[in-house]
Order: C-alpha cells, then sequence, then structure tokens
C-alpha cells in the first residue's frame, strides 16, 4: 500500500545528498531495514518568508513494488521526417525539440552566435 506525505526541510536538510536519505528517515520514523522506500515526487522551495523552507511530496512504498519501476521511453526514427530547426537550447528549446520528436518531425540544434 502506498501512501504519499508532504514534508517540509531546511535546505540544509533537502539538499546534502549524503544525508538526506537518514533524515528523510528520521522524519518519517522509518526504519532503516529498507522495507518501506520513500520516492520523492516533488521538491519545491518556499522562499516568502526568512526562514526557507523546501517542500517535498513523497511516496511510501514498499521496496519490492519499486525494484519492478521501469521507465524507458522510445522515440521513433525520425530520421526521415522533415527538418525542422529549432532555435535555442535552453529548457524552453529542448523541450521543443523532444515534442517535436514525439511528434515525428526531426529537428537540428544549431547555435547562433551575437556579433
Amino acid at each position: 500500500m502506498n501512501k504519499t506525505i508532504e514534508l517540509s526541510l531546511s535546505p540544509q536538510e533537502a539538499f546534502d545528498d549524503a544525508a538526506f536519505k537518514q533524515i528523510l528517515y528520521q522524519k518519517l520514523k522509518l526504519s532503516a531495514t529498507g522495507d518501506i522506500q520513500p520516492l520523492v515526487l516533488k521538491r519545491s522551495i518556499d522562499a516568502r518568508s526568512r526562514n526557507v523552507q523546501v517542500k517535498l511530496l513523497v511516496e511510501l512504498a514498499p521496496a519490492a513494488d519499486l525494484l519492478d519501476v521501469k521507465f524507458k521511453k522510445d522515440y521513433p526514427d525520425v530520421s526521415q521526417s522533415r527538418q525542422v530547426i529549432v532555435v535555442g537550447s535552453g529548457p524552453a528549446g529542448l523541450f521543443a525539440a523532444l515534442r517535436l520528436i514525439e511528434r515525428r518531425a526531426s529537428s537540428k540544434a544549431r547555435s547562433c552566435s551575437h556579433q
């Protein structure tokens, strides 16, 4: 049975990779035996006050369920599709190129320098 929990951590706790899992187990009062695994679904920063908090949405699931989770995205071959030029290689440009590939249009990345 999966359970979803929201919790708040300080930025030091949330972004310290070495101690994050241990802190998460302590805050959620879980045993470190590995029977239940926390999976972070969402992480957002709340900086509306002086005391900055990181809000986490964590799903607790049995370890056996998480071992079977596999993510694989098969993208179609778009080498013979019409070509599209995506301007920009930031988050919006990369996402646009990905969406074009999903819609079977090939994209070519080009960078432009300002002179």
